[in-house]
């Protein structure tokens, strides 16, 4: 018989079989089992629904407790879960963290089948969620960082949150199956946070501050991970890799020394490329450890939006970041942003004009959006947005899980502040630079012929910028898209996607 657990941890099916790492749950989980807590981590993401279904049943008449990792986006998967989840066992407890849980906790805690939210980190919180339970007479409000039911049903706050900082991580915590994938691809947290303030980020909402890693530390978890798999390749996920240049210099140092061989991936920002940090030395350093991607946020080729954003770039730093990574044979992954409050649509072409002038200087560059805006709640551009445009956002948490698109995160809606001349750009211009910078021979497939009157349009309307009348494009985004999300809904096709490779600062 299997042994009992002392909590089911869950990460939704995020409607996309990109193999990321379910950072959330497996942080906690890592610190929990470290602490002599049984932990069972489930992944919706990397398995089919009837796999899911499964292995939930197998778990859960042995916990008193399951943790599920909500973003706003999952809603609707979270709300059916925990339903059918009180359905079979009435008597666990359910708390719920996570973006949407941690930006809405009183509004997520109301919900008649979550009894408790993590308002922070959730590590010790599930800790001490755990000792208290097993109490005849808990006391709820000891708990640091949880939010509880009182008599009433009304949602009340315990103590702060404690965070414990990044540690360590238990990899063992993942299934056989996704352990097998290792040799070829892995995720390594070496920090949390990032000290920057854009205004659309979830950490302007939260003021998670830059927590690294001692690099001595991780780079021994790296050695077993090595010895343990191999890696051909490791991705730093951290939110801002690159932030401290001395411990960059320590992580180049260490990896030599050990000598070690697997290609790495960072994420990073545009303006670290300057001669007192990533110059030509220490860009060719990277370039003997095996670098092979540096991922960073442009967000915009308008000046003026970058400082709406506070994003602590220039569209310089943006130029210089792509000419020096292609001096030194290092490719970029540059994401992009589209449909903000206040852009016009000059600006919108200044995007694809920056994106223009590094496909001529990468031509092999990962290029990510224009990503159509998401107004995520908590922050000053989401204020701004509700104050100004009058924008009304779900009030309940079976609001938000009423709506597969509550506020049209997808492209199916305009946002009301965008004037009718910009609307298709912004919903599109990601369409366009597909187009754009993929090579001809890349569309000489059978899946792309009944396509290519689109593909030549869209390649003309982005060389000659002309950007007005896009239905052309919308027709085919409509039915490439649809095309394609019938093929990722099934279930041999779960976790077989090329990897994402996360956000950056």
């Amino acid at each position: 018989m299997n042994e009992p657990l002392d909590i089911i941890l869950i990460t939704p099916d995020h409607g996309n079989n990109l193999n990321n790492f379910p950072w959330g749950v497996l942080s906690i989980g890592s610190y929990l089992v470290a602490h002599g807590k049984k932990v069972a981590l489930l992944d919706a993401s990397m398995m089919s629904d009837s796999e899911f279904r499964a292995e939930l049943a197998d778990a859960l008449p042995r916990a008193n407790i399951v943790g599920i990792c909500c973003f706003s986006t999952d809603t609707v998967f979270v709300k059916a879960l925990i339903d059918r989840i009180k359905d079979s066992k009435t008597d666990i407890k359910v708390i719920v963290g996570g973006p949407h849980a941690v930006l809405l906790p009183e509004q997520t805690c109301a919900y008649r089948n979550i009894d408790f939210v993590a308002s922070g980190e959730g590590e010790r919180t599930t800790e001490r969620l755990i000792e208290e339970i097993g109490k005849p007479e808990p006391r709820w409000d000891s708990v640091p960082g949880l939010l509880y039911k009182d008599a009433s049903g009304m949602p009340r706050r315990g103590l702060p949150p404690e965070p414990v900082g990044p540690y360590g991580i238990n990899y063992d915590l993942f299934p056989e199956r996704t352990r097998k994938s290792f040799g070829e691809y892995m995720q390594v947290l070496s920090g949390r946070g990032c000290s920057y303030r854009c205004t659309f980020c979830y950490n302007s909402v939260v003021g998670q501050k830059f927590q690294p890693r001692p690099v001595a530390d991780f780079m021994a978890e790296i050695e077993k991970l090595v010895t343990s798999y191999n890696p051909k390749v490791i991705y730093f996920r951290d939110e801002n890799f690159f932030q401290d240049k001395e411990r960059i210099r320590e992580f180049v140092r260490i990896y030599q020394e050990k000598g070690f061989k697997f290609r790495w991936r960072a994420t990073c920002r545009a303006n670290y490329f300057r001669d007192d940090y990533l110059g030509g030395p220490l860009l060719a350093e990277l370039k003997k450890t095996n670098c092979e991607l540096l991922k960073m946020g442009l967000e915009s080729g308008s000046q003026r939006i970058l400082k709406f954003l506070k994003k602590g770039l220039s569209v310089e730093d943006s130029r210089n970041a792509a000419d020096k990574l292609a001096g030194a044979g290092l490719k970029g992954n540059f994401s992009f942003i589209a449909g903000l409050p206040t852009q016009t649509m000059q600006e919108h072409i200044e995007t694809l004009e920056l994106i223009k002038y590094i496909i001529r200087q990468q031509p092999n560059a990962d290029i990510i959006g224009p990503q159509y805006y998401r107004l995520y709640p908590g922050g000053v551009l989401y204020d701004n947005v509700l104050r100004d445009y009058g924008v009304r956002v779900p009030q309940s948490f079976e609001e938000w899980a009423a709506n597969d698109d509550p506020l049209g995160l997808g492209k199916g809606k305009d946002h009301p502040w965008l004037p009718p001349e910009v609307r298709l750009l912004a919903r599109y211009g990601d369409i366009l630079v597909l187009l754009y910078r993929k090579p001809w021979h890349s569309f000489l497939r059978l899946r792309w012929l009944p396509f290519l009157f689109f593909v030549v349009l869209g390649k003309l309307r982005i060389k000659f910028n002309f950007y007005r009348y896009l239905y052309d494009i919308q027709l085919f985004s409509i039915v490439y898209f649809a095309s394609y999300s019938i093929l990722r809904k099934m279930p041999f096709l779960k976790g077989t996607a090329d990897r994402d490779y996360g956000s950056a600062g």
